[in-house]
């Protein structure tokens, strides 16, 4: 089911979170790589639950993007014209 709003991060392989760590923690989380096993203890409706994850790629989006050529050919830019007309 994996980590969910509203989770309470307790521990994260096998280090208790305290004051004290948790920002050397969490950048530990953010330096998993694909692959990687994390465990981590959380409080999620007051209970504490156990969570055994593995790190997945981000699939990255992609974008496309579209720019005029300054320098179109008069043919280019008949092509162009018609195209754009028909949107």
């Amino acid at each position: 089911m994996g980590l969910q709003n509203g989770d309470v991060l307790v521990a994260f392989n096998g280090v208790n979170i305290t004051l004290e760590n948790a920002q050397q923690e969490i950048k530990k989380l953010s330096a998993a790589k694909p692959g990687d096993a994390n465990n981590y203890i959380v409080l999620r409706n007051g209970n504490k639950q156990e969570i055994k994850t593995t790190v997945m790629e981000k699939e990255e989006e992609l974008r496309h993007q579209f720019k005029l050529d300054d320098h179109a050919t008069p043919k280019q830019l008949a092509l162009r014209n018609s195209w754009l007309s028909n949107l």
